[in-house]
Formats: C-alpha cells, structure tokens, sequence
C-alpha cells in the first residue's frame, strides 16, 4: 500500500467518526465552476500536498509530509448577540477542533504521528465558511528497483 493511501483511509475514517458527511479526496470540488458538486455539510476533502523525499538506505525513503484536511460548512447562519442560530453556527467551529482532536497523533505503518502545523480560514474565497488545517508528519517508503548496480 502506498502511504498516500493509507494517509487517506486513516483520515477519511477519522473525518466519519466525527460526522463529517462527505468524505473525499480533495479535487476543487467546490472551487469556481465545481460549486454544485454534489455535497452534503459538513464536508471535509483531503489533500496529501507535498512529500519532500530523502533517500535512505537499501532503497528505503523517508519523507516530510503535510496533509490539508479542507473542511467547508453550508453557508452559516449569523452569530451577532441575540442572533436566533447563534449557537447552531457557533457549531462549525466545535467541528474544526473535533476534527483537529480526532486527527492530531494518528499514525500508522508508513507515517508517523500526526501533528497540527497551521489552520486558515478560507471563508471569503469559497463563499462559505471553510477551513484549511494542515498537518505534518514523516511518511517512509522502500524501491523497489534500486536502480544501481551492486559490485
């Protein structure tokens, strides 16, 4: 399994266990004229964004990893004092440090653990509020073709 994969499934798990509704690899869905995906809210999209790889020995690899888990929330109510749904809106960000909680030091066979580097709030760009958090961690992987000849 390659650990772009098994990033994925850790976190897509992850993402459902906190009542993320959609759950997807992170593509532009609501980007520009990808707007009316189909998409049920709270959404969260991943996206393994980078590996910067150094080689090791005997094929091996190792890698700084980061991970943006995008999470988008239906067009929110208002929150100003003596506003209605107020606490309903107020909710989105009980979900982004859920989301955060539950993700934070996930690891696996070919990661190590998870750790929050950044959070940004993307509201204005997507028309929605929406949340960018990264994460961090060193991925590993073997060649299996070494691609050199032994003497």
């Amino acid at each position: 399994m390659s650990v772009r994969k098994e990033l994925y499934n850790a976190l897509a798990s992850k993402l459902e266990q906190v009542g993320i509704k959609t759950v997807d690899l992170y593509k532009g869905q609501l980007s520009g004229a990808n707007e009316d995906y189909p998409t049920n809210f709270p959404a969260g999209y991943i996206s393994i964004s980078n590996i910067k790889w150094e080689d090791m020995t005997m094929g091996a690899k190792e890698g700084n990893a980061f991970v943006k888990i995008y999470l988008f929330f239906n067009k929110g109510g208002d929150t100003f004092i003596g506003a209605a749904d107020k606490e309903e809106t107020l909710k989105i960000l009980d979900t982004q440090e859920d989301v955060i909680e539950e993700i934070e030091g996930i690891e696996g066979n070919l990661f190590t653990p998870l750790s929050q580097t950044d959070e940004d709030d993307q509201t204005e760009r997507y028309k929605r509020p929406t949340y960018i958090i990264t994460f961090e961690t060193l991925a590993y992987k073997r060649i299996k073709k070494l691609g050199y000849v032994l003497n």
